[in-house]
């Protein structure tokens, strides 16, 4: 007995001079999926291995995909053979479909003092919340929103603040720049971008709503807000001919060639993504955000890929994971990413980063990025998967291309969103 008790003492000695951090079994193993090519992809590698350098109590495995889409099919497949990898970059597109298999983070966002959620943008924030809008799934790890980018000789001696603080004093300026020949306009005074997006941030920033409340399940868009926006819209594009719109073609080419017509002086400016940056020369052009409308402020749709966790994987996994997540929205990394993508971070003391404080200070546009990226709100949700939408995207065309009624073209695609709603509920609900 005695020789028993002698054993087991010396066996509790050895394990308790074994160290905690996983001496036998080694570093918390997790996988990381994300659909990323080219730079920004290879960035992600990078930083991986340079996370797995770092330490060693978790060591990351990458599930490399060429796109976002090609990730969330595979991920939908780990799913259900119930292998989920322990972190997914995740689009706010796919909440509704896949938020009841993410672990939520609501805990974490409050008790960690070394996570800092109160440095997130807003307009980041906002998206990483689920239907509910209470429940937090993700860490944001960079966001796009769509800004104001202008020739400075052609606003140059305006008041830029000013000019750009309503879209009614932005389409005076407009009318001002504008120069015609013989009848027609040779310099347009702005150029929205063709689709339904420039529409929609323009009613939210008017104080109106995609959807007449957070259940998603109705549509106004014969409000005075979405009247008066379009109607404006339609009056500056084919009465006044002050603005344009470049459509069609294939795939993005009515984007680069609106962006052409500013950067080779045919017209004053034009309203494009923060990830146009890359394509620009700030020579020659400034960036804003996006005007208010009247007595409104500035209310333009954000969006922010964010990492997630599936809450079936063990506790263990968890925590590895979220230190993983909480390193990727470190600022430093934070900063390494957005100069290789372009688009903007998500915190605020990126700017006290040194080495991204040094490329602010090169390319100041960046400044009115994360100004925008502040002021915007979360992108809508269609439920429907798209139809809502498609009718957007109807009422652009009619309304930027066709020269519409308005009242018919709004009332249309009232129409056509609300049925394709009411029969996505009562599927929903029959369920």
């Amino acid at each position: 007995m005695k020789r028993l008790i002698a054993l087991l003492l010396a066996s509790i000695m050895v394990l308790a001079c074994m160290p905690l951090a996983l001496a036998e079994s080694g570093p918390v193993e997790i996988k990381w999926s994300f659909g990323l090519g080219g730079s920004l992809g290879e960035l992600m590698l990078s930083l991986v291995d340079d996370y797995n350098a770092s330490q060693d109590k978790v060591h990351v495995t990458p599930q490399q995909y060429g796109s976002y889409g090609a990730s969330i099919q595979a991920f939908h497949a780990d799913l259900a053979a119930g292998t989920p990898p322990e972190c997914l970059l995740f689009q706010m597109w796919y909440m509704a479909e896949f938020e009841n298999y993410f672990a939520a983070l609501n805990d974490r966002y409050a008790n960690d003092a070394d996570f800092h959620a109160e440095d997130i943008l807003k307009g980041c924030l906002d998206c990483m919340y689920g239907t509910d809008g209470e429940t937090i799934y993700g860490v944001p790890i960079y966001a796009t929103t769509q800004v104001m980018y202008y020739r400075k000789d052609a606003f140059e001696g305006r008041d830029i603040e000013e000019t750009f603080s309503t879209w009614q004093n932005l389409s005076a300026a407009a009318a001002e720049i504008a120069k015609t020949e013989n009848g027609e306009t040779v310099f347009f005074g702005w150029e929205p971008m063709w689709g339904s997006g420039n529409i929609t941030d323009a009613v939210q920033s008017a104080g109106g709503k995609v959807f007449t409340d957070s259940t998603c399940r109705t549509v106004d868009w014969l409000t005075d807000e979405w009247v008066d926006v379009v109607s404006s819209f339609a009056k500056w594009i084919h009465e006044d001919k002050i603005m344009r719109i470049h459509y069609g073609g294939s795939g993005y080419e009515y984007w680069y060639n609106t962006i052409d017509d500013v950067m080779e002086g045919r017209a004053a400016g034009y309203t494009g993504s923060v990830g146009d940056q890359g394509d620009l020369d700030f020579n020659i052009v400034g960036c804003h955000k996006q005007p208010g409308w009247g007595d409104h402020p500035s209310a333009a749709n954000s969006s922010a890929l964010m990492i997630v966790m599936p809450d079936s994987i063990p506790d263990e996994k968890k925590d590895a994971a979220w230190d993983f997540m909480k390193y990727l929205s470190s600022p430093a990394v934070q900063g390494k990413i957005a100069r290789a993508s372009g688009y903007v971070v998500t915190r605020q003391s990126c700017l006290d980063d040194p080495e991204y404080a040094a490329y602010v200070a090169e390319n100041p546009q960046v400044i009115a990025a994360i100004d925008a990226i502040n002021s915007a709100v979360k992108y809508y949700v269609d439920p429907t998967g798209g139809y809502v939408d498609s009718a957007l995207g109807d009422l652009a065309d009619k309304i930027e291309i066709e020269n519409y009624d308005v009242i018919q073209a709004l009332t249309e695609a009232q129409e056509e969103a609300q049925a394709a709603l009411d029969e996505f509920w009562a599927e929903h609900d029959a369920q």
